[in-house]
């Protein structure tokens, strides 16, 4: 939820990887499964605590992940009508992303950022609690999103950054691999916040996922660092 990274690959195909920044008291997300949505079906892990996700799939490859906090930070106001959680889930009820933009009602939802592949085009959706901003992103660049709540801006700028400068060591041979290594850096002398996270209050990185998305299959990498337990799953999509 609160570090993701984009990257195409080729052959139209990319992989998105996110860590989740947590509050240890909060309770641990349940294993990956496939569950079943007027009539769609997602892959996601579901949190307990509020019955949604941060990172789903579905069956035509669009894959949508939510990070806490829209562009600036916020002062959290409960108590809000949804989590956040349910909102990413109920963007696959909707024929298109525009539309979700257009007419889901945002009001009275904390402030989020929502990145979205579908229908072959990157989509960042910020709600700052007063408005929603839609924009397309370039999906044949690398992209990174820290969430606001937790990073100041140098702290994300200089994650950008180190981010550009860590792509220049990947190929497409070991692209998958790197990509899961850098998300669990924990920092050193020349980069010390990293982009794992353990704060005093708590927070800290517990789980890693990784979704690669090709033009025949998708596969969904899961590891929970709490629990030390590795999910994955590999299918063709639109069978699944």
């Amino acid at each position: 939820m609160c570090t993701l990274t984009y990257l195409p690959q080729a052959n139209n195909s990319f992989l998105l990887t996110s860590n989740r920044d947590e509050k240890l008291h909060r309770s641990i997300a349940l294993t990956p499964k496939v569950y079943e949505q007027n009539g769609m079906l997602l892959l996601y892990p579901k949190d307990p605590q509020g019955n949604g996700t941060w990172l789903a799939v579905s069956p035509n490859g669009t894959v949508a992940c939510l990070l806490n906090g829209g562009s600036i930070p916020h002062i959290p106001s409960p108590p809000y009508k949804m989590s956040r959680g349910l909102v990413l889930l109920s963007a696959f009820d909707y024929p298109n992303i525009p539309d979700f933009v257009t007419q889901f009602n945002f009001d009275n939802i904390e402030p989020f950022t929502l990145i979205v592949f579908a229908d072959h085009m990157l989509h960042e959706i910020r709600w700052n609690g007063n408005g929603v901003q839609h924009q397309i992103k370039d999906k044949y660049q690398a992209h990174i999103w820290s969430s606001v709540t937790l990073y100041c801006p140098e702290i994300i700028r200089k994650r950008e950054l180190f981010y550009m400068e860590y792509l220049n060591t990947l190929t497409n041979e070991n692209a998958a691999g790197k990509m899961m290594e850098f998300h669990q850096f924990k920092g050193d002398e020349e980069f010390p916040h990293g982009i794992t996270l353990e704060k005093e209050n708590g927070t800290k990185t517990v789980s890693i996922s990784q979704v690669i998305v090709a033009h025949d299959s998708l596969t969904f990498d899961y590891f929970d660092l709490l629990q030390k337990q590795h999910f994955k799953q590999s299918m063709p999509i639109a069978l699944f």
